[in-house]
């Protein structure tokens, strides 16, 4: 309890020293961390994002730099502002809202629609946000060479028994198909940003099914533009990808096309360099090997 008055304090300080106190004290408990719900004074709401892992403070800071790079870049991202951090916590913007949880077909159309529009801006964004040019060397690795050595990771992890999914033949065959599909778009020397984990479970919408934000930065990485770009994991259908739920077999065929337009179009209303479009219509196959 002493330690949570001391967060409390630190986010009174970060906030012009005005009071703040819990919304709710219990916290939302999530796989590494806990999320408290804070508000002030003023009716300002932020959330406090408790790391419980002790190994993984460093890697959450770099998180909080790059967001903090992408939220200046592109200001009305559907991503939470972060005020502050102190060990082990981030301070920053309560997203209103529920996570989706669940991609079906029985959605309607016209919200399914709504959703993909505001992904397609949130993931036009987020790519092409310039990564941090000192947290990654140079020369750039080329794609094929980043995929080949995701591929390898996979497959040391399936022979150590700590693989999700797979055995070492897929990961051989995987292996085998990299030179014919990255051949294409090695060019693509540009490093991106991921979102890491842009699951069901880290996008919150609001009761009209429209995205209020993307939260759980904790997984952000670089990687080469073209393994940057791929859909969403829910409505890639990529096989042995292991969803939080099942429909019976559906598959999202309509969703990845409608998806893939509605950035084409936002490319050209925004000015986008044609890279992303050329990217896009590509990407399954690439994102099949990606799951290494």
């Amino acid at each position: 309890m002493a330690e949570l008055l001391g967060l409390l304090a630190e986010a009174s300080r970060l906030h012009s020293g005005m009071k703040c106190w819990l919304v709710q004290e219990r916290a939302h408990r999530g796989s590494s961390h806990d999320v408290f719900r804070i508000e002030f004074s003023d009716s300002t709401q932020w959330a406090m994002r408790v790391c419980r892992g002790p190994h993984d403070w460093p890697a959450e800071l770099r998180a909080v730099k790059t967001l903090d790079q992408i939220k200046h870049r592109h200001p009305r991202i559907r991503a939470p502002q972060v005020h502050g951090t102190k060990h082990p916590v981030w301070f920053m913007e309560w997203i209103e809202g529920s996570p989706m949880e669940s991609w079906s077909r029985e959605l309607s159309q016209r919200a399914r629609q709504g959703f993909l529009d505001d992904m397609a801006d949130f993931l036009l964004q987020l790519w092409s946000t310039p990564a941090p040019v000192p947290t990654y060397p140079t020369p750039v690795t080329p794609y094929s060479a980043w995929l080949t050595d995701s591929i390898d990771r996979g497959l040391r992890r399936t022979l150590s028994g700590d693989a999700r999914w797979g055995d070492a033949m897929d990961y051989l065959i995987m292996r085998s198909m990299v030179a014919y599909y990255s051949i294409a778009v090695d060019e693509y020397t540009q490093i991106g940003i991921a979102h890491g984990d842009l699951s069901t479970h880290n996008i919150m919408v609001d009761s009209s099914l429209r995205v209020t934000g993307v939260i759980d930065w904790d997984w952000l990485y670089l990687a080469p533009l073209p393994a940057v770009i791929h859909h969403p994991w829910f409505i890639a259908d990529v096989p042995g990808w292991k969803k939080d739920w099942n429909h019976d077999g559906q598959t999202f065929e309509w969703d990845r096309e409608y998806l893939e337009l509605a950035e084409k179009q936002l490319q050209i209303v925004l000015s986008k360099h044609p890279r992303y479009a050329d990217l896009t219509g590509v990407q399954r196959i690439r994102q099949m090997l990606k799951e290494g």
